[in-house]
């Protein structure tokens, strides 16, 4: 797998397709969500950016228990809309986003992508941890 993949170049076709493997190999976040917004992929990258558990957030509700800081119209509005029936595949939402941790803020620059009955969240690190 070619490592020096971007956030930006990737479809929805193309990232379905990888292994957990290949997701793990990525230098952004990757978070697959379904259509009820349940985590099904959550690479390691993300892990070190969330400082949580791949383990821990599989089969969890995205906005209520693995991420409250994103249950906001900002943020999840963005994602229901991206959701919503008869939106094509590969249709995106970017925008910068602050993730509030209970150890410090992290800003990231978030690229949601609709796939066939998934979201892919991809996060980016737009500077370094601002721990408390």
């Amino acid at each position: 797998m070619n490592v020096q993949l971007t956030a930006e170049s990737l479809d929805a076709n193309r990232i379905a397709k990888f292994s957990r493997s290949d997701y793990d190999h990525l230098a952004f976040g990757v978070i697959e969500l379904d259509r009820g917004f349940i985590v099904r992929t959550y690479n390691q990258s993300e892990s070190t950016i969330a400082r949580r558990d791949p383990a821990d957030t599989i089969g969890k509700h995205f906005f209520r228990e693995v991420a409250p800081c994103t249950d906001v119209d900002d943020f999840r509005g963005r994602l229901v809309t991206l959701m919503e029936d008869g939106v094509p595949i590969d249709t995106e939402a970017r925008f910068d986003y602050t993730f509030r941790f209970a150890w410090g803020s992290r800003r990231v620059r978030i690229r949601a992508l609709r796939g066939a009955d998934t979201c892919w969240v991809f996060v980016t690190p737009l500077r370094s941890f601002d721990d408390r």
